[in-house]
């Protein structure tokens, strides 16, 4: 079960991904001096946006019932 031995390497690949280079790089860049005040702005805006919209997910919490009444079908497990 090669998926299981190599399970590390891809939580790791998830991390390494190029879509969230700039959340990973971009302070590091502005300790360098490589990027400046309004890439570091955009980036504060990005992850203020993305907080907000955690905590507006958090937020909406439906019982089964009312999850299915919406259409969203949960298979029973087993």
């Amino acid at each position: 079960e090669p998926y299981r031995m190599f399970t590390s390497r891809a939580e790791h690949r998830l991390l390494l991904r190029s879509d969230n280079a700039d959340e990973r790089l971009t302070e590091r860049a502005a300790q360098l001096r490589l990027v400046d005040d309004v890439q570091l702005q955009v980036l504060v805006a990005k992850r203020e946006a993305v907080e907000r919209g955690h905590a507006a997910l958090s937020s909406c919490q439906l019982s089964a019932a009312a999850w299915a009444a919406t259409g969203f079908v949960k298979k029973a497990d087993g």
